[in-house]
């Protein structure tokens, strides 16, 4: 996420959010949840690899800040790093481009290497996106 938010968005730890910004609205987003996660997803707290510091706005650490909202702003991020990323397979498959060979240049852009995030899971996530989906019977 660090390269994503670095490269995609020019910022760089530390990052001072401001609220008007999809960075900081997806901060101010994580802080003011109020629900009580009663199975929280370990899934993505234990992949986490690195960290990055962020600095709140005045408003924003008034929702009194707390370490378990924040790592659910690593799932937001992550979403927004895969819709970036079909995003730039659609445009390159409309200029001829494979969609195999679209991930590659995708994760080379971040400068994502083969050990951070494997081409070949950035083109099953793509698989997995453009899976036909079944259409409800209701």
């Amino acid at each position: 996420m660090k390269k994503f938010l670095y490269k995609t968005y020019g910022l760089r730890s530390p990052i001072k959010v401001e609220e008007n910004e999809l960075v900081g609205k997806l901060v101010t987003l994580c802080l003011r949840d109020r629900y009580e996660k009663t199975n929280p997803n370990n899934q993505y707290r234990d992949r986490l690899t690195d960290n990055i510091t962020i600095v709140l706005t005045k408003r924003q650490s008034e929702f009194g800040p707390q370490l378990h909202k924040l790592f659910d702003l690593n799932t937001h991020l992550d979403k927004e790093f895969k819709d970036h990323m079909i995003t730039w397979i659609r445009a390159h498959q409309a200029a001829g481009i494979p969609a195999y060979n679209a991930c590659r240049m995708y994760l080379e852009h971040l400068s994502i290497d083969e050990n951070e995030y494997a081409h070949r899971s950035a083109y099953k996530y793509w698989g997995r996106y453009n899976a036909p989906k079944e259409k409800s019977m209701i």
